[in-house]
């Protein structure tokens, strides 16, 4: 079968995770032989990469039109324009905004990242959903030790704790900061770091709101500034434990690279990262399921997501520090079986296969979701408590938010 013509369409040209995810996407397809033209829909460019800028704009008549978005009505004009349109998306609660339904089946497929979103996506649409994940960046920066100069000064003694992540309800930055205070209380040559973008002017107030809440002295830095990827590489490779007490994601890229590093992991055991998190080696935190309490006007009631436990969340910090350095060898085997089942070559593979049968669909019959998502469970880490249950112990077991990670 000849290779698939395919415009992909996606903010390939911008930091954050769904820039990220883009340009890895481009490249995965682009490696398994689909010939494809890139639109970049980045209001202002500020990532630069050699392979998807080689692929703008390029002259073709495409055989699938893929959009990479999170709003499915910026792919409105292209569904009544073109048969072929697939949609590529994540979301982070258990529940679709209504607004979103009647769109998405307008397009001819959506494919989403994770088993969670899977299941949120299948329940509420009409149209084939296939599961197709995201892929394991390459670490790009080798200079390491002049990269970190741009963090806070640290000894090398000095165990680091550090998280990734947009200042939004979701993320919950200061649910990591305040679990953080709680474990540690002093100079214990202990450090958390918090990279961010978008932070409130206030944040400073906070931080000091925690400390008297906690009695902790212990050493955070929050730093609001836009890095390269290179320096947000330094700093992941510089970090021992990677934290994220996230209330719901589609797939999280840097929590995804920290276990592809082998990097110690605390997190909410809730929603996408469940299908890469091995609950036997990453430190899952047990949260509640509530009702989406948010004032950015993306995500609202009925909606559902994790409000995590914050003792508990402190007390695997503490756990980790504790017994640092003993389970290194586990999770650094662990991060190398991830990074080759979510390799750019097998990703891309997989990719292309579902391309093809969608054009072996032009007389007109469609794939069900069941059948589009079969013997893909290779892909993913099957958990219970994403099938409706309304609370999850993993000891048992957007607004602009997304534009960033």
């Amino acid at each position: 079968m000849s290779s698939p013509k395919v415009a992909f369409y996606g903010q390939v040209s911008m930091p954050g995770g769904y820039g990220t995810a883009a340009r890895a996407y481009v490249k995965a397809l682009y490696s398994s032989g689909v010939d494809i033209s890139v639109i970049d829909l980045t209001p202002c460019k500020i990532i630069h990469d050699s392979v998807t800028s080689s692929l703008l704009n390029r002259k073709m008549v495409p055989d699938v039109h893929l959009f990479h978005h999170y709003q499915p009505q910026s792919a409105l004009p292209l569904s009544l324009a073109f048969e072929r349109v697939i949609f590529l998306t994540a979301w982070e609660t258990d529940t679709l905004r209504e607004d979103s339904i009647e769109l998405f089946n307008q397009v001819g497929e959506v494919w989403v990242p994770c088993r969670y979103n899977y299941i949120t996506f299948s329940n509420a649409l009409s149209v084939p959903i296939f599961m197709w994940p995201h892929v394991y960046r390459s670490r790009l920066a080798s200079n390491y030790p002049t990269l970190m100069n741009h963090l806070p000064t640290l000894d090398d003694s000095d165990f680091l704790f550090y998280s990734i992540c947009a200042a939004a309800t979701r993320k919950y930055p200061e649910g990591i900061i305040e679990a953080f205070l709680r474990a540690f209380r002093g100079d214990e040559g202990v450090t958390l770091i918090i990279k961010t973008v978008y932070c409130p002017a206030d944040h400073g107030a906070l931080l000091q709101r925690l400390r008297e809440r906690t009695q902790s002295k212990a050493r955070v830095f929050i730093v609001d500034s836009l890095w390269t990827e290179e320096q947000m590489d330094a700093l992941a490779e510089r970090g021992n434990c990677y934290v994220s007490l996230h209330r719901g994601e589609g797939w999280c890229y840097p929590l995804f690279d920290a276990v592809c590093r082998g990097k110690e992991i605390v997190a909410t055991g809730y929603s996408g990262p469940l299908d890469y998190l091995e609950p036997t080696l990453h430190n899952l935190v047990q949260y509640r399921l509530s009702e989406v309490q948010s004032r950015d006007g993306w995500y609202h009631a009925p909606m559902n997501w994790a409000e995590p436990d914050l003792e508990h969340a402190a007390e695997l910090m503490r756990k980790v520090y504790d017994s640092r350095g003993s389970g290194s060898r586990e999770t650094a085997q662990y991060g190398s079986t991830i990074t080759t089942r979510y390799s750019q070559e097998r990703v891309g593979e997989m990719g292309m296969k579902r391309l093809q049968e969608v054009l072996a669909l032009r007389s007109g019959s469609s794939l069900t979701s069941s059948s589009v998502h079969k013997d893909r469970d290779d892909f993913t880490v099957q958990r219970s408590g994403l099938t409706g249950s309304t609370e999850l112990s993993p000891r048992c077991d957007r607004g602009s938010d997304h534009m960033n990670l």
